[in-house]
């Protein structure tokens, strides 16, 4: 059975620096002897940095390690950025001398690996990290792009001894949904679902109209002044009861809400009412050919009963059709039901990357903002 775990016991820890000698330094010659003259493979990160490694539970021998060096601070400098020469954002991290110690069973160096990546993935929800880097030599260059690392720069020599290059790993941020609209009406997406799903579409507009529900869409420049309150008040129920989703713009009170009033009829909105009580909304957004899907906000003491939120949808869908465009730009929540309706999932990943070589000018990064839509 293995243990994989952080090693803080100084003696374990000279254990691992005196391995990392004897593979970095005497056996694979990637570090020149001349800095560690006591046989001990210990650089100044490490006395900040986080050490994992993985042991036999039946004999607590050394199987594998890797440091951590974290960057939470702008005045921290990883390794990797001296080295190659790179500008690297806060709130992130290096990894460093990754040793699985010589064993012939290759299965079991595979359990040795995936328990340290398993450990530095909850280093990374720990520090809510963005990015993870590290140098690697060309020989064990193919083992990172399979873990999802990729080549930021080029091969450089270390100390003039071991040619190395910058790989990185960004996070997948949540992947945003798109609803393709190739469809001449609500009808023709109808009879492109499984039969199972189109039943259980018109199903749910059936009870949705039996509960004596209504949906309209009404343009921006038409909402009444007072529902705005009301919309803001499902907006909030919304945003409370979704705590852990990703959302870029967070309205904390009724007056910033009511901004949208002084926009365009580019926003449009769709409103469920119950016997004519405003139970929920969902926001579009034109934009030439596509809709994105602002907000939405719901009465949840009624949702679960009246389909709401999915009658929300279908009418977005509708609208979308009828008026020709070429697709709905869903957000980053409610994956089943959006897949379900005939989303794509769309990865995306953000990060920036600066070339300091080039003498860039990065001081107003510093107080950038970023933002999007979903």
């Amino acid at each position: 059975m293995l243990i994989t775990r952080r090693v803080t016991n100084e003696k374990e820890l000279e254990k691992i620096f005196r391995e990392r000698y004897r593979i970095f330094v005497e056996r694979d010659k990637d570090a020149p002897i001349e800095l560690y003259p006591n046989g001990i493979m210990k650089d100044k990160c490490d006395d900040d940095a986080i050490h994992i490694a993985c042991y036999d539970s039946l004999n607590a021998s050394l199987l594998g390690f890797l440091s951590v060096v974290l960057k939470l601070e702008d005045k921290i400098k990883l390794p990797i950025e001296e080295q190659h020469d790179l500008f690297i954002e806060i709130g992130t991290a290096e990894i460093m001398r990754l040793i699985i110690i010589e064993n012939k069973n290759i299965k079991l160096k595979g359990h040795i690996l995936n328990g340290l990546l398993k450990e530095i993935g909850n280093v990374v929800r720990e520090y809510n990290l963005k990015r993870l880097f590290l140098v690697t030599t060309k020989e064990a260059y193919n083992i990172y792009v399979k873990i999802g690392f990729r080549q930021i720069g080029p091969y450089r020599l270390y100390k003039n001894i071991s040619n190395e290059c910058p790989m990185s790993f960004s996070f997948p941020y949540y992947p945003n949904t798109i609803l393709k609209l190739p469809f001449e009406s609500f009808d023709d997406y109808l009879n492109n679902q499984k039969a199972k799903r189109r039943w259980d579409i018109k199903n749910k507009q059936k009870i949705f109209s039996e509960q004596g529900c209504s949906i309209e869409v009404i343009q921006n420049s038409k909402i009444n002044e007072e529902d705005f309150s009301i919309l803001y008040e499902l907006y909030a129920n919304t945003e409370k009861d979704n705590f852990e989703t990703i959302n870029y713009q967070h309205y904390c009170d009724c007056d910033k809400f009511q901004s949208f009033k002084y926009l365009t009829d580019d926003f449009i909105w769709i409103i469920a009412k119950l016997n004519g009580k405003i139970i929920g909304f969902a926001l579009l957004v034109h934009d030439e050919s596509k809709l994105t899907l602002k907000h939405v906000g719901l009465d949840y003491s009624v949702n679960r009963q009246t389909y709401s939120y999915f009658n929300l949808f279908y009418r977005a869908i509708k609208f979308g059709i009828d008026n020709h465009y070429r697709y709905i730009i869903c957000g980053s929540t409610t994956y089943g039901l959006k897949v379900s309706l005939g989303c794509e999932l769309i990865d995306r990943t953000a990060y920036i990357s600066i070339d300091k070589s080039k003498s860039e000018d990065v001081s107003d990064l510093y107080n950038l903002t970023l933002g999007g839509n979903l």
